[in-house]
């Protein structure tokens, strides 16, 4: 009698469809995320045939493919707010690294494959002779030949060409077109490590 009274109560307010009669049978699909429920969707079953297995069957499907869904869709949320959070992590890596690069006394740079210039901090455009204006600077105008000594072209070409096609790392002196005194010392020298 219980239940007969809260099936009344669930389906006392629906505007049944199809054949404008009640179902006699109510199907309460659990949906779940791993083991956290999420709710309920009651699905009313065709009132003018028996519930086989079939039907059954059929209603186990949809259970699985909406919960499939579900899965996939919360997967999705949880991998979005994953790759937030490792942009801003990132981020603020790149902001320490930058800071970083900025007040160590060495020259850091990074080429592309092409021998472009990506990124250097001040230091190294200092040791390289570049003067201190945006035009000298950018990555567009820079160019490595034009600081390096010409006799050392070919050489440091050739190492290049091994550390990016032969993956070798690579460690070598190449002599620079203007004498650079190291800091703090009266010596002067061309050369610079590669």
């Amino acid at each position: 009698m219980a239940k007969e009274k809260a099936y009344a109560e669930i389906v006392e307010s629906v505007n049944w469809l199809g054949f404008g009669e009640p179902s006699r049978y109510l199907a309460a699909i659990s949906l779940k995320d791993r083991s956290l429920f999420k709710g309920y969707i009651l699905l009313a079953l065709n009132p003018r045939r028996n519930l086989d297995d079939d039907h059954k069957q059929f209603v186990t499907e949809i259970a699985r493919q909406l919960n499939d869904t579900l899965i996939r869709a919360t997967f999705r949320k949880e991998l979005r707010d994953r790759e937030e959070v490792l942009v801003t992590e990132l981020s603020e890596t790149q902001k320490r690294a930058s800071r970083m690069a900025e007040i160590v006394p060495v020259g850091i740079y990074e080429l592309a494959a092409d021998g472009t210039l990506h990124w250097a901090n001040s230091q190294f455009f200092e040791i390289m002779g570049v003067p201190d204006d945006p035009v000298h600077r950018s990555k567009e105008s820079f160019r490595w030949a034009d600081h390096i000594h010409p006799e050392d072209h070919e050489r440091a070409n050739e190492e290049m060409t091994r550390c990016l096609f032969q993956g070798v790392d690579i460690c070598d002196t190449l002599r620079l077109r203007k004498d650079w005194r190291p800091p703090g010392s009266e010596i002067k020298s061309t050369a610079e490590p590669f």
